[in-house]
């Protein structure tokens, strides 16, 4: 079934709508309730209201699963982070980024967990930003909990929508973007939200572009969040020197520095602070020129504007566009989309009276307000920029683009290329310089690279927005002279020179006779300036120049086709509209790891350790990585190339105003949209009406015509529920956790879905038309080949219905293989079933009609019994790999914790410490409080998984066992400041866990004896018993 269109226009002001019959989940309409009131009023009243939840120390599996769900804590982290980009508040964003990561990363499920979190990035920040309009953010709330089960089909249909590229699941593709601004720029993102967008497009490697000057503090919150991502990234500060009647942009990015420390530190050096003062000035300039600017726009193109529209549009106001703005550096794409915002501001104001003009008018009127409502839906920023912002619009105002003779000019802006390397190579030496080539000429790069002695180490081969609007031209010339100057080939630079001073000599350019004579000295140190790059060769970058807005350019995000998988390559070329593979071709080389396979189980473990040391069978103890390397230096221009875009393009850019009245709220929505148990149903009925008509009109026996699709349907359901339970723990696991908490009904629900149709096939057509009819194969006459047969007619079903529910060919391909081991259970059963009848005193001849009715049956109960063993062996062991994750992240910190407060008491014995839990929370609580805090939190935490997350015991025991002694006395004895109800339940009422304290309070007063006996005993098998409790004091 389609999705229902998305409208194209919103009312401002509507209200959340109730829940009506079958149009979303309560919890679609909470969270929508949720996001919009937090909003509004949340961070305004109580900032802090829910910043205890972001503790990076409370894990996102643990005590803070009682205190707020995972969708609400996600959705606050999301709301906070957005939010802050106004709010100048570094930290905020920060500690929301790495809430959301840690939620994400730790909570995310199904086959595709990376490209999980990143659809459920996408669609909270759609849900946070369609404020005032109700059913899309109701919409965008289902999307978001259907998400969260990680089925790939709608996974990938997401991906589509927000114009994502599948990336591996091991995140080894090459993706990258060497030329991007954030908000201390041009751009719209802060720092944080600009790592988070990359890492949501799957983009590895950034480099982040700053004018004239770096700040401590934008660097800072660009260095954290890229390290908490996992996004290497790179600062570079764009310097412009005059060369030839305009400016050459040259990138700096000063090598060996990591850290925000070293920035720091580097930035207080006092040659370079003076230089950045310089660059200060620079910018101060630059910002007079808009600043003007705006000031000619409210004299002239206000009013023509005002007259076109009808708007009423007041002029531009200093202040309110240097706070739009903000920390960035004014400019004129900053100009242009302040406008724009206030134009569809006035615009939106002034619809409903257009509406209602709209209605009552007729004939040219009527189509008058049509083309006028279509205009301003169409207006963008960058028509503003041609329409009022273009230098030729206002000739009293110099052109910052040239460079001139001006009293006033900044001391930076009057140096040469020369001069200026040679004061950033002062600052340091052996940093990265690229020479933009904007607007550049291959004589132009020639004579810079002549100059600079080998002082530019890159060059900016291919920038997308140059691209995209045709500003070089000239990029294959310019490419040969990097590979010419990369061969140290004095004979190919000869002819280079002089073919290019030729076409100088040809040439009406004023400065001929300069450039001609600057080339001629080139020519007499023609072999000086082949050795430039002889050491390190001259290497290329590609960028996207992206500051954050796609339309009506590609935005941020490179990619290497080789590299992501191939059916998002597949996709990529059947939908070629939004995308493009770019002229340029980056040498791949296919790469093979061998890396020690590992289990959650011991015995395994020690059996791959044995295959590992047996000649001819090491293979088996090892898995094969394949992936693909990038060549050193091979970037090149070669159409058609293997670089493709992973910014979409919009088809069409909308301010989304239109004289249509909006959609309405009542409009039915579609299946996907119905709440989980109707649709779950709705699954399960949809299946088994083709497995009761099989059975009830090919069937003559009452029971089988009756009943069969019953136990048909319960065979499968009881085994997913077993599969889960088993996979949970089974009878071993803790008794709060449930059996119906184990179960994901939804899945439960898509098997019995596809299982229904597996009956007419099975049953009526292999069975009964096709063997038994066509070919004379039953239960009589050859049940093996018949069992065989049927055994792989499904299978062969099984892996269509999970190729087409999106699953990986490795799931797809098992579920083909199972039902070979099903063939020997099948018969098996049936060879036993036989006996039975017989053995009960039935003829051989009606015991194998009997047989053959049943025969379907039998195939299914084989195969689920394999899929059962299987899957539920898949389950446990992914529940094992979960909580090992879980208790090496938890257990690493507390040891960490442990240490500091070691370090913090050097004259004392902080573990000895421990075995009295009174004396250490009065000693350390007084003087490290916080240390204390967060040493109780890992203890809840612990205490949570091993209460209430399946395979938690087997684990922690595991785990401590493979601890050094001191180690596992750390964790062992640490467990014991839990006895201190009253101190730890002060923590919890203090905020430690959120507001919402009341479950968290009263599962650890409820659970903390029951607890602690556990981990006695297991110490106690662990042979490092803890001493006994102390008096219990009542709370």
């Amino acid at each position: 079934m389609k999705d229902p269109p998305e409208p194209d226009c919103v009312e401002p002001g509507w209200n959340p709508p109730p829940q009506r019959g079958f149009a979303f989940d309560e919890r679609d309409v909470e969270l929508v309730s949720l996001v919009n009131e937090f909003r509004r009023s949340g961070r305004r009243k109580n900032p802090h209201r829910v910043r205890s939840l972001f503790n990076p120390n409370l894990h996102p599996r643990g005590i803070k699963e009682l205190s707020a769900a995972p969708a609400r804590r996600i959705a606050y982290a999301m709301i906070r982070l957005l939010d802050s980009l106004d709010s100048g508040d570094t930290q905020d964003r920060l500690l929301s980024l790495r809430a959301l990561h840690d939620e994400l990363f730790f909570g995310a499920r199904g086959w595709l967990p990376l490209n999980t979190a990143r659809v459920l990035l996408s669609i909270l920040k759609d849900l946070v930003r369609e404020e005032g309009d109700p059913r899309r953010q109701l919409e965008l709330a289902h999307d978001f909990f259907t998400a969260t089960s990680g089925r790939p089909r709608f996974i990938r249909r997401m991906l589509r929508r927000y114009f994502l590229v599948e990336m591996p699941e091991g995140w080894s593709q090459v993706a990258f973007d060497h030329h991007v601004h954030d908000a201390n720029t041009k751009g719209r993102k802060a720092p944080t939200h600009l790592i988070m967008d990359a890492w949501i497009k799957g983009i590895r490697e950034l480099t982040v572009v700053y004018y004239n000057y770096f700040t401590i503090e934008a660097l800072e919150e660009l260095i954290e969040a890229a390290d908490i991502m996992g996004i290497r990234v790179r600062p570079t500060v764009e310097f412009a020197a005059g060369f030839r009647g305009k400016y050459a942009q040259f990138l700096w990015s000063p090598e060996g520095l990591r850290t925000p420390r070293d920035y720091q530190a580097f930035l207080q050096e006092g040659p370079v602070a003076q230089f950045f003062a310089q660059g200060r000035e620079v910018s101060r300039y630059q910002q007079r020129y808009v600043m003007d600017l705006l000031s000619c726009v409210n004299r002239k193109q206000i009013p023509e504007f005002n007259q076109r529209f009808g708007l009423g549009l007041e002029p531009l106001s200093e202040k309110d566009f240097l706070d739009f703005v903000g920390v960035g550096q004014p400019s004129v794409t900053h100009l242009a989309d302040f406008l724009h915002q206030r134009i569809v501001e006035r615009a939106r104001e002034a619809l409903p009276e257009l509406r209602r003009r709209h209605r009552e008018a007729s004939g040219d009127e009527r189509r008058g307000l049509e083309i006028l409502v279509r205009k301003l839906d169409d207006l963008g920023s960058e028509d503003l920029v041609d329409m009022c912002l273009r230098h030729e619009l206002h000739p009293e105002l110099p052109d910052p683009k040239l460079p001139r003779n001006d009293p006033h000019l900044p001391e930076l802006l009057r140096l040469t290329p020369t001069q200026l390397l040679e004061r950033l190579h002062s600052l340091r030496a052996g940093s990265r310089v690229t020479l933009n080539l904007s607007n550049l000429s291959p004589a132009d790069v020639l004579e810079i690279l002549y100059l600079a002695r080998g002082a530019v180490t890159h060059l900016e081969l291919f920038n997308l927005k140059d691209y995209r609007l045709k500003k070089n031209r000239h990029l294959s010339q310019i490419d040969r002279i990097r590979i010419v100057l990369n061969r140290r080939s004095p004979i190919q630079l000869k002819r280079l020179i002089r073919d290019t001073l030729a076409e100088i000599e040809r040439s009406d350019l004023p400065d001929r006779e300069d450039r001609a004579a600057v080339l001629h000295r080139a020519l007499a140190e023609v072999a000086g300036f082949a050795e430039f790059y002889a050491r390190t060769p001259l290497e290329a970058l590609i960028g996207s120049d992206s500051i954050g807005r796609a339309h009506p350019l590609f935005g941020m995000g490179l990619a290497v086709e080789d590299t992501v998988p191939a059916r998002a390559r597949r996709a990529f070329h059947r939908h070629r509209g939004t995308r493009e593979v770019l002229p340029l071709r980056m040498d791949t080389v296919p790469v093979t790891r061998w890396e020690r396979r590992e289990s959650p189980l011991p015995a395994l473990n020690a059996a791959y350790s044995l295959l590992r040391r047996i000649p001819g069978l090491r293979r088996l103890g090892y898995s094969r990585q394949d992936g693909i390397e990038i060549r050193p230096d091979s970037v090149r221009l070669s159409p058609p190339g293997n670089v493709i875009t992973l910014g979409g393009i919009e088809e069409r850019h909308s301010n989304r105003l239109c004289l249509e009245d909006p959609p309405s709220l009542a409009t039915r929505p579609g299946f996907r949209y119905w709440p989980m148990a109707p649709r779950n149903l709705a699954k399960v009925v949809i299946g088994f009406l083709p497995a009761f008509l099989a059975f009830f009109l090919t069937q003559e026996w009452w029971l089988l015509a009756w009943f069969g699709a019953p136990i048909w349907f319960a065979i499968t359901g009881l085994r997913n529920v077993l599969q889960a339970v088993v996979g949970g723990g089974g009878l071993r696991r803790s008794k709060l956790i449930g059996w119906r908490d184990l179960v994901n009904w939804e899945r439960v629900a898509d098997s019995l879905l596809f299982t229904g149709f597996s009956v007419p096939l099975l049953d009526w057509l292999m069975k009964g038309q096709i063997l038994d009819r066509g070919l004379g194969v039953n239960t009589h006459s050859a049940p093996l080949l018949m069992y065989t047969a049927m055994a792989l007619t499904n299978g062969i079903y099984l892996y269509t219905h999970n190729t087409f529910r999106g699953l990986p060919r490795a799931a797809a391909v098992a579920n083909l293989f199972r039902s070979v081991f099903a063939i020997p259970l099948a018969f098996g059963l049936n060879l036993g079933l036989h006996w039975l009848l017989v053995a009960a005193g039935m003829p051989h001849a009606e015991a194998d009609l009997w047989l053959q009715k049943w025969a379907a049956v039998i195939v299914k109960a084989a195969s689920d019994l394999v899929a059962g063993f299987i899957e539920g062996t898949a389950d446990r062991n992914l529940n094992m790999r979960t909580r090992l994750r879980d208790y090496r992240a938890k257990l690493a910190q507390l040891i960490q914790g442990h240490g500091r407060l070691e370090a913090l008491y050097p004259d004392q014995d902080v573990l000895s410490l421990l075995d009295n839990p009174k004396a250490f929370i009065q000693t350390v609580g007084r003087e490290a409080g916080d240390l204390a805090k967060n040493q109780v939190i890992h203890l809840l935490d612990l205490m949570y998984f091993w209460m209430l997350q399946p395979r938690a015991r087997p684990v922690l025991e595991r785990l401590l066992r493979e601890m050094s002694p001191e180690e596992r006395r750390i964790v062992l004895h640490s467990q014991r400041l839990l006895e201190r109800r009253r101190a730890v339940s002060e923590m919890i009422l203090s905020d430690l866990v959120g507001k919402n304290f009341a479950a968290p309070l009263a599962f650890y007063l409820d659970r903390c004896e029951a607890y602690l006996r556990d981990m006695r005993r297991l110490a106690q098998r662990l042979g490092d018993p803890l001493p006994a409790p102390v008096e219990r004091t009542a709370v």
